[in-house]
């Protein structure tokens, strides 16, 4: 779930061709542009200040209840080149705190205001409120993800303390968040940062107003044109690989394997812990002492992991985010043929990758299908990274939303981990070099590990 800012839990993917799926539509909201209070902004933190927007709950009834949506806005150390839109993904983590007090590559700070915005049901803005069933933003819920009943009961209380929320999650909603406060402040086209879930958001956003975007760039790219079988599939296939490497052992079994078998390992931290490590560019490393450890008798270091992953972000708005935006198995039983595909593709991590996500047939909305991403006629210069080792979203995700938007530019980063404009001084000295000048990149480039500088594609 970890991006420059968050971790991105598992994502998307769809059911079987028998299946009927369900979801709401990600793209057909049309907004008003009019925001009915004025954000009114305060000092909060050192560098920062913040606002409130307040946005209708769902924007096909512009006068019915209403949602408060935090923003933040962190201004330039030195001569600015313009506002920089901020969404870190999740779907679930908070982009004010990460605006306010986060740490961001200098050269970012220097030259952009920073904008960002805690969506619908997360952090500072309206949350779901649930009863109190799951805990603390689901997270309950989320370490116990094969517990049906509980399942049940946290969407059922979920639909009943917050009707006008629980199925107005869904990205198609949050576009129309970002325009209202582009609109708010004045900008007639937005610089837009997306990471990781944050993609997706900036990919329908720049479907809907492809006039309105300036330059977006897309780092850990979620495809559109996947459901959430697709997504999951994917992500299932790559940790399965990273695994097979991170544990290998010259000559002997798997050390994932060992510690599976090994008494008083639980599976179920075992499996998060190890998802946790994928998203960092050190994890294989993290990940062969964490279970060495487990094996000799001391599981913390898996127990801290998996409790890193668990607490990343909201799980009640990640799970009504991605279950209102992907076609998903309807019923839980659909979803467990779903899980036994997952599991196919990955033994190890399968069962756990599948179960994270089963509150999706138990959640209210509408129908959706998957949609291709487009440039249209759009003016925008559109920057596409994927990382070679990314396992949350893999590079195979951002080969084929490149090819969709015809007049985009793609950077490969040759280094593991989620996202890699945090990572990589290559990467980022070719985004913001296009964000201050307008001017696209190469239509390919290349970026070694840390390098400063793109080779050859």
């Amino acid at each position: 779930m970890a991006l420059v800012a968050v971790v991105v839990l598992a994502a998307s993917g769809c059911g079987s061709p028998t299946d009927t799926t369900v979801g709401q539509t990600s793209t057909s909201i049309p907004p008003t542009s009019e925001v009915t209070t004025p954000l009114v902004w305060s000092p909060c933190g050192d560098a920062a200040e913040c606002a409130t927007l307040v946005v209708p709950a769902d924007w096909t009834e512009p006068n019915g209840p209403t949602l408060d949506i935090a923003v933040a806005r962190r201004p330039a150390t030195g001569e600015s080149a313009g506002t920089l839109f901020v969404n870190p993904g999740g779907p679930g983590g908070t982009a004010v705190d990460r605006v306010v007090s986060g740490a961001w590559p200098a050269v970012l700070l220097e030259r952009f205001d920073l904008v960002s915005w805690d969506p619908r049901g997360v952090g500072r803005s309206t949350n779901l409120d649930c009863a109190g069933v799951g805990g603390r933003n689901g997270t309950n819920i989320h370490r116990n993800p094969t517990d049906v009943a509980a399942l049940e009961r946290f969407v059922a209380a979920c639909t009943a303390g917050s009707p006008d929320l629980v199925d107005h999650l869904g990205t198609a909603q949050g576009v129309a968040d970002l325009e209202a406060l582009r609109v708010g402040l004045g900008i007639d086209r937005i610089n837009y940062l997306g990471f990781s879930y944050g993609t997706y958001l900036g990919l329908a956003y720049l479907r809907q107003y492809p006039d309105a975007v300036r330059t977006m760039v897309l780092d850990g790219v979620v495809d559109p044109a996947d459901d959430l079988e697709a997504l999951l599939g994917s992500q299932a296939a790559a940790m399965e690989e990273f695994v097979t490497i991170a544990g290998a052992q010259p000559g002997g079994p798997n050390l994932f394997d060992v510690a599976a078998a090994t008494p008083g390992v639980d599976p179920t931290t075992l499996a998060f812990a190890t998802i946790a490590t994928t998203y960092s560019p050190s994890g294989a490393g993290q990940l062969r002492v964490a279970l060495n450890s487990a094996i000799a008798g001391d599981p913390t270091a898996l127990v801290r992991l998996a409790d890193r992953y668990f607490n990343g972000g909201s799980f009640t708005a990640y799970l009504g985010t991605l279950c209102s935006d992907l076609p998903h198995p309807p019923d839980p039983v659909a979803h467990a043929a779903l899980a036994e595909r997952i599991t196919n593709v990955s033994p190890r991590l399968g069962a756990a990758i599948a179960a994270e996500v089963a509150g999706c047939a138990l959640w209210p909305g509408g129908e959706t299908t998957p949609w291709q991403a487009t440039t249209a006629d759009s003016p925008a210069v559109v920057i596409v990274v994927g990382a070679t080792g990314d396992r949350a979203t893999p590079l195979e995700a951002a080969e084929a939303v490149h090819a969709a938007l015809r007049t985009s530019s793609l950077i490969v980063h040759e280094a593991d981990g989620h996202t890699s404009l945090d990572a990589s001084p290559c990467v980022q000295r070719l985004v913001v070099d296009a964000i201050v000048s307008g001017n696209p990149p190469p239509v390919r480039s290349r970026c070694v590990g840390a390098a400063a500088a793109p080779s050859v594609p």
